[in-house]
């Protein structure tokens, strides 16, 4: 590297002349002192080699000496290193490329081929390959931090009391009395695993870990096994109703063939009485996605409370059973949630950062008033839910039977076969639900005023209410009354 770097300098510069042809005396005294200083073999005779190339060079006893010179103050703190001579080397051509040291790969080995993580005494080389099999440093643009590999390939935030903890009872060497243990060694070790966190569908880097780790059932042509549940969601869910149905359909196949991206709006829904399969449509899309990437939600602060970097892998959530309606301080955040590109993520004892947002969630409720909707709200898919088929053994038992039996495969091949184009959720439709949920969510004075219109009269609630017709009220009396009323 030493003799392709001076012989650019030669070549292509008048660095190694004298002052009167060109040269400067400053700058050759400094690669001369950047020659000595590198400690290769032969640099003396590297330097008397080609500073002999100059013009009217000193003589080789006078180049040696000087180089000695040189040499004998290696001590002194001028900043005059190896560098600089590679510096002005690389400014005029030269190319160290195919000197750059290769470190070696990182070894490890996938959870159904890797060792179990033992105490014991390993060599270098089997430390490094057992503990890069079941950690890694992992870095996003936000963050970085230790992940443990589980059994299933997923990944948990592990801290370094963590780690410390699981690998104190693993020793480097061979000897009676090794002193180095498995954590220490393997985070000051420079081949310890590293990778980048991605969210990818395809075409991952090898120092990537993808966070997507696919669908845990192969998609299979076929009706036989499906029609039950196409049935339930066409006659059940959506009341034989062909917009719904359409809208609904569409929803779940977005969902599957672009589950990195955010739909923008959900679906809820809603039945007064238990037992009409209104999480069949869930249970069926958590069969598909698995549980690396879906998850039954009954608590509303695992959505939107803290400590909820569990979300990040997550595409599917099956909310059962939460009521959002009357509490504002949750709604705003789930609104947040349901449209936001990005959303905050927390880690218990670990660092607060924004990852993309790809949460589907279909919710389920047999409260009347199930979200807060806003007038011009268009989140909110509302569906209510028939019970012709309520608690009907004879229904659902053959239903979930076949689902158990292929029907989600088949259910899977079709909605990634169902042709979109550029539809996108979106494009929303207006159920009459949809609407009652937003009178319900109306203040006090839309109530009111609602009420009236229902009336055909300006009324005043309570036992002794007054009913003012519309044809032949006062409207100064009516207008008064009724702001008593809401104050």
């Amino acid at each position: 590297m030493l003799d392709h770097a001076l012989g650019v300098i030669a070549a292509h510069t008048k660095y190694l002349e004298r002052e009167r042809d060109g040269g400067t005396n400053d700058v050759y005294y400094k690669l001369m002192q950047s020659c000595a200083r590198s400690g290769a073999p032969g640099a003396e005779d590297l330097w008397v080699k080609y500073a002999s190339q100059a013009h009217a060079p000193d003589g080789e006893e006078s180049l040696r000496a000087d180089f000695d010179r040189c040499r004998k103050a290696a001590g002194r703190s001028d900043c005059v290193t190896l560098g600089t001579l590679l510096h002005h080397a690389q400014r005029n051509g030269a190319n160290f490329d195919r000197w750059k040291r290769e470190v070696s790969k990182v070894p490890w080995l996938p959870p159904r081929e890797r060792k179990p993580l033992r105490g014991g005494r390993y060599t270098r080389e089997e430390a490094l390959e057992l503990i890069n099999s079941h950690y890694f440093i992992g870095k996003t643009d936000k963050q970085i931090g230790i992940f443990r590999i589980k059994d299933d390939g997923s990944i948990v935030f592990t801290t370094p009391d963590q780690l410390k903890l699981d690998l104190d009872n693993i020793f480097i060497g061979k000897g009676d009395d090794p002193r180095t243990k498995g954590d220490k060694f393997w985070r000051e070790n420079p081949n310890r695993r590293q990778c980048k966190i991605v969210f990818k569908l395809s075409n991952t880097e090898p120092d990537e870990y993808n966070l997507w780790r696919g669908f845990p059932i192969e998609p299979r042509k076929g009706w036989q096994k499906q029609r039950q549940l196409l049935r339930h969601i066409r006659n059940v869910v959506c009341r034989r109703n062909k917009p719904k149905f359409k809208y609904l359909m569409r929803w779940l196949a977005f969902l599957v063939q672009h589950p990195d991206q955010l739909p923008g709006t959900v679906i809820v829904l809603k039945s007064r009485q238990e037992g009409t399969g209104k999480s069949t449509v869930g249970e069926a899309m958590r069969k598909i996605f698995g549980p690396h990437h879906s998850a039954l939600v009954d608590d509303k602060e695992r959505i939107v409370g803290r400590f909820n970097d569990w979300l990040e892998p997550m595409c599917f959530i099956l909310a059962e059973e939460i009521l959002w309606a009357g509490d504002r301080r949750s709604t705003d955040k789930l609104k947040s949630r349901i449209t936001a590109p990005q959303m905050p993520m927390e880690r218990k004892n670990g660092a607060i950062w924004q990852a993309d947002n790809r949460l589907h969630c279909i919710m389920t409720t047999n409260h009347e008033h199930a979200v807060a909707a806003g007038v011009g709200d268009r989140r909110y898919v509302v569906y209510d839910v028939s019970a012709e088929h309520a608690n009907k053994k004879s229904w659902f038992t053959p239903l979930y039977r076949d689902l158990g039996a292929g029907g989600a495969n088949e259910f899977l091949w079709l909605l990634q076969n169902l042709r979109l184009g550029d539809w996108h959720p979106r494009q929303i439709i207006k159920t009459e639900e949809a609407r009652e949920q937003q009178r319900m969510s109306a203040g006090s004075i839309s109530e009111w005023s609602q009420a009236c219109i229902d009336a055909d009269a300006i009324t005043e609630p309570g036992p002794y209410a007054i009913k003012y017709n519309l044809g032949t009220f006062n409207p100064v009396r009516a207008y008064s009354s009724g702001i008593q009323w809401l104050l």
